[in-house]
């Protein structure tokens, strides 16, 4: 059985999910599909590999010229080298059962230069591994691999007109991590292909692989014994949670009294083993009086793209797209509802910043749920438009965070099981409303359908995404409406 680089790389993650990938739909255990946000990170990052063979005019795609069987272009790398060629793309070699895609190779001299593109901002301990193992191969094929290079995105490019590719791009060359590595990776390669052949799972506790450095699809199949309120869910519990679930303790309220936690810890578990919610009307009511009529809720919806799409731009910079605002004149008044969305082919700030002020007009308290986010949004849009500079700082200045009460363990029940995300608090506070049942159901899945408004052809398709993101943008501030009644409601006597 190939042992392919993405099989090496998983098994080097953990030996289990490495042998379920391959077996698992044989013994009923499914994988659990990809989430928006996860394929949206493919889908950057094949734009990114595509970006960075276009740096390399001459080269020649060996899936596009041969497709994808691996047997064909693993031949068709042979002759091409032979005849000559100087650049390839997904070349192909296989190696005692061993068999990788390189993303460039570029020929040196008498030798070949190894480019692997990824389109994180800085080398990670995987990409090196990564590297390693088609270094393994490729040196075994007898190629003289004069360099190994972790090709990614430089973080201090700022776009100004087309795309500068060599400043996008940084070249980083990591063989002297990856000849270290060399002797214990054909033991590796063994034993990954030994558990390959085995008729039987691998037996592994779980642990930090789980999701490190990437999330495990068979989370579902191994963690099927964590029941629902566990240590896992404590807040900002770090290794505090392993160490609890290594001393056979597993739900939040068999944690012994004398364990050490944190204030908002013992909250926590305090309201899991009495059942009861904590509600500190002091605090609330404190908060409550520091807010000013008319209060404008708002939500904003950003896409950070890897390579940045308009000028003045950076990678991964947020882009705002979207707008929802509910505003209220008086504590009994009408809520009003103004909700913007950008075109999709067009540089969404001015239109966003433009009409955002104009519906902010005459509002005394701009009420936000983690005011970090829009802050920094709002100050990122003041550097973008100097004119609109005062504009911008005015509502800047008038940001209160409705997250803090619930943050703070103000008000903490059960249900909002350790979290103080809307996410979490809505349905904990206002069960009535949910996202479970919208298209667009959070801030990964509503940037990426607005990206791929861009390429949308079909008329009647854009439109049901817009309108499956304006329901989504809408929920967010009409929420922060039922939660800041919910919160006025527990604060009286």
């Amino acid at each position: 059985m190939r042992l392919t680089k993405s099989a090496f790389l998983l098994g080097s993650q953990c030996r289990k999910m490495h042998w379920l990938h391959f077996h698992g739909a044989t013994h009923g255990v499914i994988p659990n599909p990809l989430s928006t946000a996860a394929q949206f990170l493919v889908d950057q990052g094949r734009k990114v590999g595509q970006l960075a063979q276009q740096r390399f005019p001459a080269g020649v795609n060996l899936v596009e010229t041969v497709g994808f069987d691996l047997g064909r272009r693993a031949r068709e790398t042979t002759r091409l080298i032979a005849d000559g060629a100087d650049v390839l793309f997904e070349a192909v070699f296989e190696y005692h059962g061993a068999v990788c895609a390189v993303d460039i190779l570029t020929r040196d001299g008498d030798g070949w230069r190894v480019h692997e593109v990824k389109a994180g901002t800085r080398v990670r301990e995987h990409h090196v591994l990564d590297a390693a193992f088609q270094y393994w191969v490729l040196a075994g094929c007898g190629l003289d691999i004069e360099d190994v290079l972790i090709t990614h995105i430089d973080n201090g490019y700022s776009r100004h007109g087309d795309l500068d590719l060599n400043q996008l791009f940084i070249d980083e060359s990591v063989l002297d991590q990856v000849l270290g590595m060399q002797d214990e990776l054909g033991v590796t390669v063994a034993n990954l292909q030994e558990v390959l052949g085995s008729a039987t799972v691998p037996e592994t506790e779980i642990g930090i692989q789980c999701m490190s450095p990437h999330d495990c699809p068979f989370v579902s199949q191994c963690w099927s014994h964590i029941p629902e309120r566990s240590v896992f869910e404590l807040t900002r519990g770090g290794r505090k949670r392993w160490d609890l679930y290594r001393e056979g303790i597993v739900k939040l309220r068999d944690i012994p009294d004398q364990f050490p936690l944190t204030p908002g810890q013992k909250i926590q578990v305090q309201a899991e083993k009495t059942g009861r919610t904590r509600i500190d009307r002091p605090a609330i009511r404190c908060f409550l009086n520091s807010l000013v009529y008319p209060i404008a809720h708002i939500d904003f919806e950003t896409t950070n793209e890897v390579v940045p799409p308009y000028c003045k731009m950076i990678p991964y910079q947020q882009l705002p797209f979207q707008h929802s605002i509910h505003s209220q004149a008086c504590e009994n008044g009408d809520i009003d509802h103004h909700e913007f969305l950008a075109d999709a082919k067009i540089d969404p700030r001015e239109p966003f910043v433009r009409s955002l002020l104009g519906a902010l007009k005459g509002a005394e308290t701009v009420l936000v749920y983690n005011k970090a986010f829009e802050d920094t949004r709002l100050r990122e849009l003041q550097h973008h438009f100097p004119e609109l500079h005062d504009e911008i700082q005015a509502v800047r200045d008038r940001l209160v965070d409705l997250m803090i009460p619930f943050q703070r363990r103000w008000y903490y029940t059960p249900e909002m099981h350790g979290s103080y995300s809307i996410k979490a608090v809505l349905p904990a506070l206002v069960p009535e409303l949910s996202y479970s049942d919208l298209a667009v159901s959070n801030g990964a899945s509503a940037s990426a359908a607005f990206v791929s408004l861009r390429d949308e052809t079909d008329p009647e398709r854009a439109e049901q995404v817009r309108g499956e993101l304006l329901t989504y943008c809408t929920l967010d501030t009409w929420s922060m409406t039922k939660l800041l009644g919910k919160l006025r409601e527990v604060s009286r006597p």
